[in-house]
């Protein structure tokens, strides 16, 4: 060992390191905590609140977006007949191939639709967008 490892450590026996006998081991108390700092559901008003806010604000984010897409699909199909005996094409962007349109109506937002008539004689086209009340929002 090296005397000058260690500074300022006072110097013992061991001799006297092992005769101290190992601290006696306390037993647990189980203290009653008191009655207003228990869990109960009172305390938990505000997160409760807040949760049943959060739940009514996707209940009616979802109700009011499929208010609108139901909205505007009735509106398009009861002008489609008209649209498409005045117009060749009825639902084209103008960046797909006709073949590749599925669904002529574009919805842009929640509340934002649009589509795009062409191929009518001195018509470049017509866009037409539905704006709808912003029913998903509170």
């Amino acid at each position: 060992e090296d005397p000058d490892e260690f500074y300022n450590e006072p110097k013992t026996n061991k001799r006297q390191e092992k005769a101290t006998p190992p601290p006696a081991k306390q037993p647990i108390k189980i203290v009653n905590i008191p009655a207003h700092l228990r869990t109960n559901w009172e305390n938990f008003y505000v997160e409760i609140i807040m949760i049943i806010g959060i739940v009514v604000y996707f209940l009616n984010f979802f109700t009011g977006k499929s208010k609108n897409q139901k909205i505007a699909n009735q509106l398009f199909a009861a002008h489609r007949p008209s649209l498409e005996s005045q117009f060749s094409l009825v639902g084209d962007d103008g960046t797909k191939n006709i073949e590749e349109i599925q669904e002529p109506l574009i919805k842009e937002s929640e509340n934002n639709f649009r589509f795009w008539c062409s191929g009518r004689t001195c018509v470049e086209g017509m866009l037409v967008e539905l704006k709808l009340l912003k029913r998903q929002d509170l």
